[in-house]
């Protein structure tokens, strides 16, 4: 994908970025951070997909 959706690839490091800062913040808290950590990405790559059009894309 990397080759023919460069905006994809920068699309998913911003969310997976945005999950572990948000994470970060709540480390030591969490008794599950991974499954936090995941929680999160899907949330956010959900809430992208929503509100983004994927324009020029193709």
């Amino acid at each position: 994908m990397r080759r023919r959706y460069p905006k994809l690839d920068a699309y998913a490091e911003d969310i997976a970025q945005e999950a572990f800062v948000r994470v970060a913040h709540h480390w030591d808290h969490l008794a599950a951070p991974r499954a936090y950590v995941t929680k999160v990405a899907c949330n956010l790559a959900v809430d992208h997909l929503r509100s983004r059009t994927f324009e020029g894309l193709c």
